[in-house]
């Protein structure tokens, strides 16, 4: 009784003494994994504007200075648009 108690011993012992490291197959893909990359806005500068008040002289009358005044007002609210717009354009994806 004795001997088969070792002799199932040795058996269970020499099946674990087997090869314990399994093979593995390596396989290479190739995955295209595309990536935003940041680029510099390109965007041409405004040019100069000269203002309506610019051209006001010393002799013109109050009525013309605040005409002025509120034409330029409203070129510079059309450049603060044109230049929303351009800054848009560099910050959209």
């Amino acid at each position: 009784m004795k001997y088969y108690v070792l002799v199932a011993f040795l058996i269970l012992l020499a099946g674990c003494g087997g090869n314990t490291q399994p093979q593995i197959e390596y396989v290479y893909e190739t995955v295209r994994v595309e990536v935003p990359i940041s680029e510099p806005c390109k965007v041409e500068m405004l040019p100069a504007e000269e203002y309506a008040t610019s051209r006001l002289k010393k002799t013109d009358s109050d009525f013309d200075k605040i005409k002025a005044l509120v034409v330029e007002r409203l070129q510079r609210s059309g450049t603060e648009r044109e230049l929303r717009a351009l800054l848009s354009v560099c910050i959209a994806p």
